[in-house]
C-alpha cells in the first residue's frame, strides 16, 4: 500500500515543531535572564557586605592600634583645610572626623579618618602640613561617617549608598 503525503498534515506538523522549538527557546531565554538577575543581586549583596565589613574593620583596627587614649578624638571636618593643631570636640559631641595623634620624637602627626566625596579616607600628616580633605587616601566607598568619643569608648557610624546604616563601638586600650 502506498502512503500519500498530505501537504496540510506536513504543514501542521512543521508548525507544531516550530511552536515547540519557539516555546523551548523562550523558556531557555527566561531562565537565563532570571539566573542573571539572581547572580547580579547576590554579587551586589556580597559587594555591599564587603564594603561594610571593610569600613568597620578598618576603623576598629586603626582605633585599637593607637597607643594613647588621649591621642584619639573626634573633630569637625573643614573644607578649607587646617594647619597645625586640631581642636577636639568635647566628650559626647559627635563629629565627622576621627583623629589619631602620634608622636615621633618632638614631631606630632595626625591620622584623620573622614568621608569626602563618597569615600572613607585617611590622611596621615605632620601637624605643620596643610590638610586638604580631597588629598586623603581612599579606603572604601561610604556615604556618611560620624564619630563620638566618651571617655574610653568611641562610637562611630556610617552609611553606604545613603541607605544602610551601621553603628559600632570600640573601647580604647592604651594609656
Amino acid at each position: 500500500m502506498e502512503r500519500k503525503n498530505h501537504p496540510a498534515r506536513s504543514s501542521i506538523t512543521m508548525l507544531i515543531i516550530l511552536m515547540l522549538f519557539g516555546f523551548f527557546l523562550t523558556a531557555s531565554a527566561l531562565i537565563i535572564v532570571s539566573g542573571a538577575d539572581v547572580y547580579k543581586s547576590v554579587t551586589d549583596g556580597m559587594e555591599l557586605d564587603s564594603r561594610l565589613r571593610a569600613s568597620y574593620a578598618y576603623i576598629a583596627n586603626r582605633i585599637r592600634g593607637n597607643e594613647s587614649r588621649e591621642g584619639i578624638f573626634s573633630a569637625a571636618l573643614s573644607e578649607e583645610g587646617a594647619m597645625g593643631s586640631i581642636e577636639p570636640l568635647p566628650d559626647r559631641e559627635t563629629g565627622d572626623m576621627l583623629v589619631l595623634t602620634e608622636t615621633y620624637g618632638d614631631d606630632v602627626y595626625y591620622t584623620r579618618i573622614y568621608v569626602w566625596d563618597g569615600w572613607l579616607r585617611e590622611s596621615f600628616l605632620w601637624d605643620q602640613t596643610p590638610f586638604s580633605p580631597a588629598d586623603g587616601e581612599k579606603i572604601t566607598e561610604v556615604s556618611a561617617f560620624s564619630v563620638t568619643k566618651e571617655e574610653e569608648k568611641i562610637d562611630y557610624s556610617f552609611s553606604l549608598d545613603g541607605e544602610i546604616f551601621f553603628a559600632a563601638t570600640a573601647c580604647l586600650r592604651g594609656n
